[in-house]
């Protein structure tokens, strides 16, 4: 309440500063503020709890025991101002197997840096240990998904995606010894249907995690770009070809669901949001105000083409403007058992003038106006069954809104639980439900029911808000593969009641060579 009447207050006096602006960054300060003040340095004897001493692939820590820290560094005692490098991450969208985690694992970035992939083969062969001696680290993986509705829709049937992923990085120092400098790719290939297109007429809201935006190419690029570490690992630079949801707006939680992979979907559709499997030119860089805090900021370029089908057409330049993206991330372990929790608030403007949505609202004389959109993220874990950041039980949730007028999403509100490690003797499945709301854009929703009193058709424009349930179970097979069966339910399909609620069901494979 206090942003927003501070927020109105200045709106008065400067009229090019929006109230969401405003209110992040009050936020944001009273966050960075309140960990200043009363966090206080700790002993240079403290230990974080972050840390814990590596175990055993074929060892978890069950029934939430108290877990072991390891020695810190000294550099690392107290307070610590550093940022820690990708150069032993792997993505987590591999579906890593939990509870195998180096303590040099833990790293600021929590989406990608949580556990080490296992793989079909095993860990010493395809020369993976000589090339990581070498800086060089790469991971192959496999991903199909079968999906079909026995009911609602326009008809009735199955449709099948997937994706093969090779993903690249290279530590310079130990390539080269080139010091703090890493670079990372990731290319894929993409085939298949969209059962949401296929089945129920509506394309802005895919069911799927893998369908789409690979550009039907023998290897898309999804990323190519380089990271350094500045003013003595005080400041984190990424910099190339990358998604924003590489750096903000995004959680390794919601890969474990294929409906919200691998941030919100109001963000998605956004033209300047990019998400797996889309990058743009972009650079961003991350700070530790303090320990458990990290503040996130880049510059994006707004570009609909997006590198073209392939992703590598760099000089099909289609830039209309810059999105300016900044999130703080509040990361507190609670507790002996070191329940971890992430708490983030973010805001990003587009700065391409937009016209109204809907044949309604616009005309050739409309005026465009930038685009910005504030999101509110969180997730807890409740209860321990392994070491990093997802073995255990998370709660979560979150609210993305949109300026409604320019965006076909005016908001989304999501929440759920994934419980890693709970199911007795199997501690490397992961059960977990997910329930998602979206409000659609008001032009739309007005178009569509000015066409609907005049008894016209409203085609695929939203007549209200559309609902979606997702109860998944994720089971560790064998080394390097998994198999999640699918079960999900759609209210209001394609925003609208004349389809019905429709039942979705399926299943994904995932194996890493």
């Amino acid at each position: 309440m206090i942003c927003v009447m501070l927020g109105r207050r200045v709106n008065a006096k400067i009229a090019t500063i929006r109230t969401p602006v405003i209110c992040v960054l009050f936020v944001l300060a009273t966050l960075i503020f309140a960990q200043l003040a009363f966090a206080g340095p700790a002993p240079a004897t403290a230990q974080h709890q972050a840390d814990y001493c590596p175990i055993p692939s074929n060892q978890v820590i069950q029934n939430g025991r108290t877990l072991q820290p390891c020695p810190r560094p000294p550099q690392e005692r107290g307070r610590s101002w550093y940022i820690q490098p990708l150069s032993n991450f792997y993505f987590m969208q591999n579906f890593s197997q939990i509870g195998n985690l180096p303590s040099n694992d833990i790293a600021w970035r929590y989406a990608f840096a949580t556990a080490r992939s296992e793989h079909l083969l095993s860990d010493d062969a395809l020369w993976r240990p000589w090339l990581a001696d070498h800086g060089i680290r790469w991971s192959l993986s496999y991903k199909a998904e079968v999906l079909g509705n026995p009911s609602g829709g326009n008809r009735q049937g199955m449709d099948y995606a997937s994706e093969e992923a090779l993903q690249i990085n290279i530590d310079w120092n130990k390539l080269a010894g080139i010091p703090d400098f890493w670079t990372h790719m990731l290319v894929v290939n993409r085939a298949g249907r969209n059962l949401m297109a296929d089945n129920f007429g509506d394309s802005r809201l895919s069911l799927q995690e893998v369908y789409g935006a690979g550009g039907n190419v023998l290897a898309h690029l999804v990323w190519l770009y380089g990271e350094s570490l500045l003013f003595n690992k005080k400041l984190g630079i990424d910099y190339g070809r990358l998604p924003v949801a590489l750096e903000v707006a995004h959680s390794p939680i919601y890969c474990q669901f294929t409906t919200i992979c691998s941030s919100p979907n109001a963000l998605k559709r956004e033209q300047a949001f990019t998400v797996w499997p889309k990058s743009n030119w972009g650079i961003a860089g991350r700070i530790r105000p303090v320990k458990d805090n990290i503040l996130t900021f880049g510059a994006f370029a707004s570009d609909a083409k997006y590198g073209g089908p392939s992703g590598w057409n760099w000089a099909d330049n289609g830039n209309t403007g810059v999105l300016l993206p900044i999130e703080d991330m509040w990361q507190p372990y609670v507790g002996p058992h070191a329940l971890v929790g992430h708490y983030k608030v973010g805001y990003a403007i587009d700065t391409t003038r937009y016209a109204p949505l809907g044949s309604f609202a616009s005309n050739p004389q409309a005026r465009g106006k930038v685009r910005d959109t504030v999101w509110f993220l969180a997730d807890q874990m409740i209860y321990r069954t392994g070491q990093n950041d997802l073995s255990g039980v998370v709660l979560f949730g979150g609210y993305v809104h949109n300026t409604g007028s320019r965006s076909v999403y005016r908001s989304q509100a999501f929440g759920g639980i994934d419980a890693g490690g709970i199911v007795p003797g199997r501690p490397f499945d992961r059960p977990g439900l997910v329930f998602a709301h979206y409000d659609f854009s008001q032009n739309l929703q007005q178009e569509a029911q000015t066409l609907q009193a005049l008894h016209l058709p409203t085609g695929n424009l939203p007549l209200m808000g559309e609902n979606v349930f997702e109860l998944k179970y994720g089971a560790a097979i064998v080394r390097g593969v998994r198999f999640q069966p699918e079960y999900q339910y759609i209210v209001h399909p394609a925003a609208s009641k004349r389809l019905g609620n429709a039942s979705v069901f399926g299943f994904m494979t995932t194996m890493i060579l």
